[in-house]
């Protein structure tokens, strides 16, 4: 048993709807809805049930309401006991970055441990609880969600691509191609333990009922194996090409309708905003361009700060 079935769980119950649960949990609903599924395996009893209204809570799941409380609030008391929160630590901040892009902005974190910032790597899920919780006080990620408790400033876009195997002959050498051309393909994607889907289904807008999705992989390196020897195709985001592009094609998607943001994001009662304002001013005097590469900065970084 996990806390965050028994959150997710209760999400469920307040909500009276799986799609708002996922989303008030920082979530996809196909993430959350198996997270719900092991949980009942777990206990042996069916704890949803579903209504023509959406979902209803069963008598099991009625008798459980109490003991998932009980736990997460226990839990609560016991991370604000012995975890350092931004208001304690002598003016120090945490900044949770997922552990992707820790990988992809260790050039740049350096320059922000002068504004008294801890860096702290987490999986974006956890980090979303935790500052929505109180517990850290910053965070950068790849954003999906629009959330009415956090505030969010856009650092980075990040470009997104076409990519499959060179012997795929209905492709030409044109280093750009439309996202209808994208979805006239098979498409393979990274499962949404990898990268959210959400990610994929808010990229492609409009146009996400007309693709052929093949399969999700747990490996964008499979991925890759699998393009290479066949006529299926993916979409990822530049920092996850492979860094040799022998026996691929690669283009930029012209219409990018939406990009995959990095974001500096934390929670509206975050008081430091100081702090804040002093963080996106370091950001906009970093050269992103050589230390980044594979991102480009967006005209709004510096004009909301």
């Amino acid at each position: 048993m996990e806390i965050r079935q028994l959150k997710y769980f209760l999400a469920i119950f307040e909500e009276k709807h799986v799609g708002r649960a996922a989303k008030k949990c920082f979530v996809t609903q196909p993430a959350l809805t198996q997270q719900i599924h092991k949980l009942e395996d777990e206990l042996q009893v069916s704890l949803l049930t579903p209504n023509g209204r959406g979902i209803a809570i069963t008598g099991d799941g009625k008798r459980f309401i109490p003991y998932a409380r009980a736990i997460i609030n226990n839990v609560d008391k016991a991370l604000h006991a012995f975890v350092p929160t931004p208001s304690k630590g002598q003016g120090e901040v945490i900044l949770g970055v997922s552990n992707p892009i820790h990988s992809l902005l260790l050039n740049i974190l350096p320059s922000l441990t002068a504004l008294k910032i801890k860096i702290k790597k987490m999986r974006q899920e956890q980090m979303m609880r935790e500052i929505d919780s109180g517990i850290i006080g910053l965070g950068i990620m790849h954003s999906t969600h629009e959330e009415k408790c956090l505030e969010k400033r856009t650092i980075l876009c990040e470009k997104m691509y076409f990519i499959t195997g060179e012997t795929n002959q209905s492709i030409d050498d044109k280093p750009r191609i439309s996202i209808k051309d994208v979805l006239k393909n098979p498409i393979l994607l990274p499962s949404d333990e990898v990268l959210p889907r959400e990610i994929f289904d808010n990229y492609i807008g409009n146009n996400r009922h007309d693709m052929n999705l093949v399969s999700e992989f747990d490996s964008i390196d499979e991925i890759i194996q699998v393009l290479k020897y066949s006529s299926i195709a993916s979409i990822l985001p530049s920092s996850q090409l492979p860094a040799d592009l022998n026996g691929l094609k690669v283009k930029e998607i012209l219409d990018n309708p939406i990009n995959y943001e990095l974001s500096l994001i934390w929670n509206k009662s975050f008081s430091d905003k100081n702090r804040i304002n002093s963080f996106v001013l370091a950001l906009s005097e970093i050269n992103f361009i050589e230390n980044c590469p594979e991102f480009f900065i967006p005209t709004y970084l510096t004009s909301n700060s």
